[in-house]
């Protein structure tokens, strides 16, 4: 450590902050289930707390479960980087169809600002 800059022992002190809080966390989330499990040993609904799921019948238990990411986001990321070629037809249609939408609404909006004035 001797020859460590200042800015390596920093990030390292961050990295262990950081697997800290998480450990933390899981412990956290772990008492929370244990005590829903005591609570409800056999449950159906499902409980949304954070990350937690209601996982197979069989087991009738709560568990621990990341949170995935949502379809939406990936979906928007995906058609970012798309262009009008690769689109599918049912695509390229809703794009169309947005695309007489906002000139829909551009016209009508010229034609409010022109009766106002």
């Amino acid at each position: 450590m001797m020859n460590a800059t200042r800015t390596t022992l920093s990030k390292k002190k961050i990295k262990l902050k950081e697997i800290a809080r998480r450990k933390r966390r899981k412990k956290r989330f772990r008492r929370l289930l244990n005590e829903i499990n005591r609570i409800f040993p056999t449950t159906e609904q499902t409980v949304h707390h954070g990350d937690l799921l209601l996982i197979t019948p069989t087991t009738q238990r709560l568990t621990w479960r990341k949170k995935r990411k949502t379809l939406k986001t990936t979906r928007r990321k995906r058609n970012l980087t798309r262009t009008t070629t690769e689109m599918s037809k049912k695509k390229r249609r809703r794009e169309e169809k947005l695309r007489k939408k906002r000139e829909r609404n551009r016209e009508h909006r010229q034609e409010t600002t022109r009766r106002q004035v």
